[in-house]
């Protein structure tokens, strides 16, 4: 897991006493608490995790994701990188150093690279339809309700 810099989040026992369910995340400030909580559909408990933001508002997901304006917008698998190349390397990287500031260099260094990546990397494509996550966990939900409605008839 740290080979990918994820953390596990679920610290409670979550099957008797040991953790066998996990929730991994790569930003522990997104998660506020986790808890365990006893379920009749299954012999393991059920985990609450809540989260620090509500992942149910799409659209400033998607605004950020599609603001031209940044490296997120760009899309690196289409990108024609042998010209990326001879731009970076054509680049006069001392004079962009010396400048200005020490200070101010990692600002600039950064402008810099955005406006070559901008003008040589095809944008994003703005994604179409529901994701498929929302999907699975639409039907993950239907199938747990009918499991509960099973088991509050016994």
């Amino acid at each position: 897991m740290s080979t990918y810099l994820l953390s596990q989040m679920v610290n409670v026992p979550t099957r008797g006493n040991n953790i066998l369910d996990l929730v991994l995340c790569n930003n522990n400030r997104l998660v506020l608490d986790v808890m365990a909580e006893p379920t009749e559909l299954s012999d393991h408990n059920m985990v609450n995790v809540l989260l620090s933001f509500d992942p149910g508002v799409l659209e400033d997901a998607q605004a950020t994701y599609l603001d031209e304006s940044n490296f997120r917008s760009l899309d690196f698998n289409r990108a024609d990188f042998s010209e990326l190349n001879k731009v970076f390397n054509a680049t006069d990287w001392k004079e962009l150093r010396d400048s200005g500031t020490f200070e101010e260099f990692p600002a600039k260094f950064t402008k810099k690279l955005l406006s070559v990546c901008l003008a040589n990397v095809p944008k994003k494509r703005p994604p179409s339809g529901k994701p498929k996550l929302y999907n699975s966990l639409r039907r993950r939900k239907t199938k747990l309700k009918i499991r509960l409605s099973a088991a509050t008839l016994r």
